[in-house]
């Protein structure tokens, strides 16, 4: 706990060593951008006795993490133990034997990661579902529903419920709803793809709401399916905004028709 105090502390110190005039840590930050590893290395040497060379340390590691030894690894996170450097290599490290799959390692670092992101969760939860761990769908199901786009890591956990039922077409429509609602039409348009072709989101109707929602309720729409309620709720919710009168009128018009015809359009 000292160390990641301690690790915190030069994460908000560092401002005040640049101000000093001391722009060691500002160049090895510079040469880890743009992916200097010579430069870095450089850096490395000269900062031995700096205060900063935990950082310059993390930007050498950072840039061959791909091909460094488990090794020199785990010596930089024993060395730095419980600091927020330590976690920081950690939490990339994790990325990477997650994407490669690599369980085994990956299933002893992570529960020494302190502040895990939600794309590490993900694949900590495609290992649960590997070894068979009944408990991991009711946790996937609660990151499925959402409106906001997920890291790459869910989309593999978010298929093997799909597939086998555990996500159902009520929850692929529940996310797409609740997309609607963030105005986050590029999640709508992926979860789509979840729904058998006949029940599908039309896209062409989703661009002319995009493109004008007035216009497109203007037209005579008609209203055949859960995709046709759910297009047009989305339009009115976005005329809603700007025009609330005419947003009312047009949900009006929307009831009428449905009592006509003798279908719920709220349903």
């Amino acid at each position: 706990m000292r160390k990641l105090f301690a690790g915190l502390f030069l994460f908000f110190w560092v401002p005040l060593v640049v101000a000093s005039g001391d722009e060691d840590y500002l160049e090895v930050r510079e040469a880890f951008r743009v992916g200097d590893a010579a430069r870095v290395a450089e850096y490395v040497q000269r900062m031995r006795h700096h205060v900063l060379l935990p950082y310059a340390e993390y930007f050498q590691l950072r840039l061959s993490l791909t091909t460094a030894d488990t090794a020199t690894i785990r010596a930089f996170l024993k060395r730095h133990d419980g600091s927020s450097v330590a976690d920081r290599l950690r939490a990339d490290w994790l990325q990477l034997l997650g994407k490669r799959q690599q369980w085994t390692m990956f299933a002893e670092e992570y529960p020494k990661l302190i502040t895990p992101e939600e794309s590490l969760r993900c694949y900590a939860l495609q290992h649960r579902l590997a070894t068979g761990d009944r408990t991991a769908s009711a946790e996937i199901r609660t990151l499925w529903l959402t409106g906001r786009d997920m890291p790459a890591s869910c989309v593999a956990v978010f298929d093997a419920l799909i597939g086998s039922g555990a996500i159902s077409t009520e929850d692929i429509w529940a996310r797409i709803r609740l997309a609607f609602e963030a105005g986050n039409t590029g999640v709508a348009r992926s979860v789509n793809k979840y729904l058998p072709r006949q029940q599908a989101l039309d896209v062409q109707k989703l661009d002319a709401v995009m493109k004008d929602a007035r216009r497109f309720l203007d037209r005579s729409v008609s209203v055949q399916s859960r995709a046709d309620r759910e297009i047009v709720l989305f339009a009115l919710s976005r005329l809603l905004r700007s025009e609330t009168n005419q947003a009312a009128a047009k949900l009006t018009r929307h009831l009428s028709a449905g009592k006509k015809s003798g279908s719920s359009f709220l349903q």
